[in-house]
């Protein structure tokens, strides 16, 4: 469930990639996530896991955590433009179609309210636009060359250690 997971109680931090790595670009949080876990930049106090396509199932990685940063793919027309939002994404629920039954987006909504534990928790989304999830297990000709960007994206979009 969680790869790369070290000391998971002593950092405070936590980035969740999400995605399906089968389905092409629809994996593009993930395929972040596991450049983040090689990358010397990424502060001693945060933890890297590829979530998949379940937030819930990630949920008790989440226990306790100042601040999660959500990495996820999002429909759009231009691969690999950026969004970033703070907050607990209830408007992300509610503007766009998702391709899971339960949205990240209303999985965290769910969590907020059933456990608190992470309520107190500083959510951040970080949106990666995709125009495909077609099988297969690398990403587009478009979003590859991205991936450097999109992992200092990422570093960038986490809070200075408190």
């Amino acid at each position: 469930m969680a790869d790369g997971a070290r000391g998971s109680r002593s950092r405070r931090r936590l980035v969740v990639g999400l995605g399906n790595t089968l389905a092409g670009d629809d994996g593009i949080g993930a395929r972040i996530a596991d450049a983040l876990r090689g990358d010397a930049r990424l502060p001693a106090d945060v933890e890297v896991i590829d979530g998949g396509t379940d937030l819930l199932r990630v949920a008790p990685l989440m226990r306790g955590r100042s601040e999660v940063l959500l990495i996820d793919a999002t429909p759009g027309a231009t691969p690999g433009a950026t969004r970033l939002v703070r907050g607990d994404g209830d408007d992300l629920a509610r503007e766009s179609p998702h391709a899971h039954w339960l949205s990240a987006a209303g999985a965290l909504a769910l969590l907020r309210e059933t456990d608190a534990t992470i309520r107190d928790t500083r959510f951040v989304w970080l949106l990666v636009e995709v125009q495909s999830a077609a099988p297969g297990d690398s990403l587009s000709p478009a979003l590859e060359p991205q991936m450097g960007e999109l992992a200092t994206l990422a570093l960038a979009a986490l809070s200075p250690a408190r």
